[in-house]
């Protein structure tokens, strides 16, 4: 793998943190923590395949939270009742989001090489049965 030169940047991932999904969702394989420049860490990245296609990096994501219209006090916006006093909610638009990105990269050769670091990480562990760290430096 070739890290990425994006602009005048180029950053290395050294390590990729693979911890394999628990049973029962059949498109979750994994998740996964990336370590850039061993200064720079990204928690939460999922490993996914779709059925007949390659596996790949679904970047981290947030509840989006909503006001309790009684209380006024956060909560889920995927949540019917308000996590503080037990208030229904009101149910979410058919145009508002759920989930919002915690972080993604803006260029496709960022992306490309994230996915293939996780992939390759994966695919290593899965073969070994070996721990779940892998440096890729």
């Amino acid at each position: 793998m070739v890290p990425p030169n994006i602009g005048a940047t180029v950053f290395t991932i050294t390590s990729v943190d693979i911890h394999p999904a628990p049973p029962g969702d059949n498109r979750l394989l994994a998740f996964a923590t990336i370590i850039v420049e061993d200064v720079f860490a990204v928690h939460d990245l999922r490993l996914i395949q779709v059925s007949g296609t390659a596996p790949f990096v679904a970047m981290p994501e947030r509840k989006v939270q909503t006001r309790c219209p009684a209380c006024h006090g956060k909560t889920p916006a995927v949540e019917r009742y308000c996590c503080k006093c037990g208030a229904p909610v009101p149910a979410p638009g058919a145009d508002q989001r759920l989930y919002a990105c915690v972080c993604h990269p803006i260029a496709q050769p960022c992306r490309n090489y994230i996915n293939e670091a996780v992939v390759a990480a994966w695919e290593r562990q899965r073969r070994s049965g070996g721990p779940a760290t892998q440096v890729t430096q």
